[in-house]
């Protein structure tokens, strides 16, 4: 892929591999890797810098999905020659209770670290660097919980939890001395630590109370909390956003069908 002058972007090839056994689990993965080229990315559309030559591995498990009990897990990691790496792991599980009842969860966790990450600063001189690329370690947790039930054909009931737990922590920081190379000027500041997370409830009942008419009841609550330590204790942050105030929302639709 090309800008519009015609300079190389991206350039990326690979080999994607699927295969089904004869009880319906199935493996997927992928691979590849890329030479150097340039990105308009790194700096979010500013000047173009030099982007090192990359790798990127998916790798997929999934057993049977007409069984009621599904089991999935899956892997991403890449990287490239300057030091970055990405990984992230993932688990989906679903299980069915007949025909009324069906629950799910999948939890996430990734490890990433970004030797350039856009980021502007304030040197110890007071002076603004607009294109400050510090180093960025993250940490991310997640996991999404859903509940189905049909108490009858023409009741449901819907829920899904997401709690969302992340920290960041900028280091080193720079800025390109020049833009075709990884070369820095560096400056003497401390590290910058942030933890953001979240908790987000969707709750959703309808009841079907004649034909083409019904009845919903919606229930939202979200709750966020950033700051600047480093806390990254799963249980406590969990903890914590449970007893944070939360942002409630509750809508009701009423639909009649008249004949």
């Amino acid at each position: 892929m090309t800008n519009y002058n015609g300079t190389l972007l991206s350039n990326f090839g690979g080999g994607f591999f699927h295969g089904q056994f004869n009880n319906y689990t199935s493996i997927t993965a992928f691979v590849g890797m890329g030479p150097e080229t340039k990105s308009d990315q790194v700096l979010w559309g500013g000047p173009l810098v030099v982007s090192p030559a990359g790798y990127y591995a998916y790798l997929n498990f999934s057993t049977n999905g007409q069984k009621d009990l599904v089991l999935g897990i899956g892997y991403n990691g890449g990287g490239n020659s300057a030091g970055n790496k990405e990984k992230s792991t993932s688990l989906d599980i679903s299980y069915k209770m007949g025909d009324k009842l069906r629950l799910s969860i999948s939890p996430t966790y990734s490890i990433n670290k970004n030797i350039v990450q856009y980021y502007p600063f304030t040197d110890e001189t007071d002076v603004v660097h607009e294109w400050g690329v510090p180093q960025l370690d993250q940490k991310m947790v997640s996991t999404s919980f859903r509940l189905d039930y049909t108490l009858y054909p023409v009741m449901s009931f819907q829920s899904y939890i997401q709690p969302f737990i992340w920290e960041g922590i900028y280091s080193d920081f720079k800025k390109f001395a020049k833009y075709d190379k990884y070369e820095f000027d560096r400056f003497p500041l401390e590290d910058a630590s942030y933890t953001y997370k979240s908790l987000i409830f969707n709750t959703v009942f309808r009841w079907e109370y004649k034909p083409g008419s019904a009845f919903y009841f919606v229930w939202t609550r979200n709750v966020e909390d950033n700051s600047s330590e480093t806390n990254f204790d799963v249980v406590r942050n969990t903890v914590d956003l449970l007893k944070s105030q939360a942002n409630n929302n509750i809508a009701i639709k009423l639909t009649y069908w008249m004949d």
